[in-house]
């Protein structure tokens, strides 16, 4: 669980911070983030899911293959790019319209937003009436 700001460059994840295991799983380092209070750092592993178009690993996976073709050596490798040139790391803002726009393709309803994907989203989804297995699936 993190919020748009964490994906975006300023203090974002790197291509160099994902790791893909043997298992399946991936590893995500953050660096630098609002919950990282202590700024030393911390890992999150994220499983595979059922669905293979949903499934965030190999979702993950496969945008990173399609963009490494737009990124020079010569540059700090942010994970997520625009898809024109020049390319360069996402906004806080674009990530967050694209989380709005991936909610809606969902067919998710309107109290769902980019503010859901923050460190309480899924506490507050419970909150909400949404069962906890339901949470965790949503933000695995």
């Amino acid at each position: 669980m993190c919020r748009p700001s964490d994906l975006a460059p300023r203090a974002g994840v790197m291509r160099d911070q994902i790791y893909f295991n043997d298992d399946g799983s991936m590893t995500v380092l953050f660096y630098g983030i609002k919950n990282d209070t202590d700024r030393h750092g911390f890992e999150v592993r994220i499983g595979r899911s059922e669905c293979a178009l949903t499934d965030p690993v190999l979702c993950l996976k496969d945008y990173i293959r399609r963009t490494n073709q737009n990124i020079t050596e010569s540059q700090k490798q942010p994970v997520f790019i625009t898809l024109l040139p020049p390319f360069k790391a996402l906004s806080a803002q674009s990530v967050g319209t694209i989380l709005r726009q991936s909610i809606a393709d969902a067919g998710l309803d309107e109290s769902f937003t980019p503010r859901s994907f923050r460190p309480t989203g899924a506490t507050a989804a419970v909150v909400g009436g949404v069962e906890p297995h339901v949470a965790r699936s949503l933000w695995r």
